[in-house]
């Protein structure tokens, strides 16, 4: 079962058979509720006001994080996976039943 995720007064909640929702924390009242589809084990993180996800198939799953719903992309790894993203020094690392993805960063022999 994933984790939720509080940002300032939002509340966004995903279940595991990937329906996600947004609730006011502090009311309770849902803002919006959608269902991605997929099957999701690993808890959703937020980089840059963007909530990311992976399902099991190996779909991230990429949506704005505010009171209205946008889905902004769905990005498959080609592999499966029951993790929860992990985002540091500038980058965002999957790991999946065959490899570790990282993601972002400078690109290879770029200067800092």
């Amino acid at each position: 079962m994933p984790t939720s995720l509080c940002l300032g007064e939002l509340l966004f909640l995903w279940g595991d058979d990937g329906t996600v929702s947004c609730v006011q924390a502090a009311t309770g009242e849902v803002k919006w509720q959608e269902r991605l589809g997929k099957h999701y084990f690993g808890s959703p993180v937020c980089v840059d006001g963007r909530l990311f996800a992976v399902s099991t198939s190996g779909e991230v799953a990429v949506l704005r994080a505010a009171d209205h719903f946008e889905l902004l992309a769905r990005n498959g790894l080609g592999e499966t996976t029951h993790s929860t993203p992990a985002v540091a020094g500038g980058r965002m690392y999957i790991h999946a039943s065959k490899h570790l993805f990282s993601i972002g960063g400078a690109p290879a022999g770029a200067k800092e």
